[in-house]
């Protein structure tokens, strides 16, 4: 059975709430839905979300739950039962631990299977938005204190993110 990750960047203030699923085969990862949206109740994009993923067989759910999304989360655990998840605490730290709420991730360990994937030229992205905020992505250095960060250059960054979260599993086979 194809093994299908989806990743979730939930959405504060003016963001854009993000999902993108690969199809991860061992030679290559394929993203098969890429969708934002903003503006909608967290209710109304739990709804949508768990709508956009019921289709996939055997998927498995990496979801943001940094901030706003620890209640999100447990939105999504009632309104889709069936869903594999794994809630994703994002941090500027360097240590990474599971704990009983999740995965506690430092951005760096976030974007290494992404970026992994995009260097051996395994991912197939669609032409839309997720390529255009790929192309926008950048690694920055502070100078003064030498620690990385992961951002967009100008406008947003939530698809990359929702497709670095898919892509945290297929960092076990690249």
């Amino acid at each position: 059975m194809t093994p299908f990750y989806a990743g979730l960047d939930l959405a504060q203030a003016d963001d854009f709430t993000a999902l993108v699923v690969l199809d991860a085969q061992p030679e290559r990862a394929r993203a098969v839905l890429v969708e934002r949206f903003r503006h909608v109740s967290y209710t109304d994009a739990v709804d949508r979300v768990a709508a956009h993923l019921a289709p996939f067989p055997d998927l498995l759910a990496l979801v943001d739950s940094t901030g706003a999304g620890r209640p999100v989360v447990d939105l999504l655990r009632l309104r889709a039962p069936w869903l594999r998840m794994v809630p994703v605490h994002l941090h500027g730290g360097a240590r990474i631990r599971r704990g009983p709420d999740g995965l506690h991730l430092p951005k760096r360990a976030l974007m290494q299977p992404l970026r992994a994937l995009l260097a051996s030229g395994r991912l197939e992205i669609p032409p839309g938005p997720l390529a255009a905020e790929l192309r926008n992505f950048a690694v920055r250095i502070d100078p003064r204190t030498g620690h990385d960060r992961y951002e967009a250059r100008r406008g947003h960054d939530d698809l990359v993110v929702a497709a670095a979260l898919a892509a945290l599993p297929t960092g076990r086979r690249t």
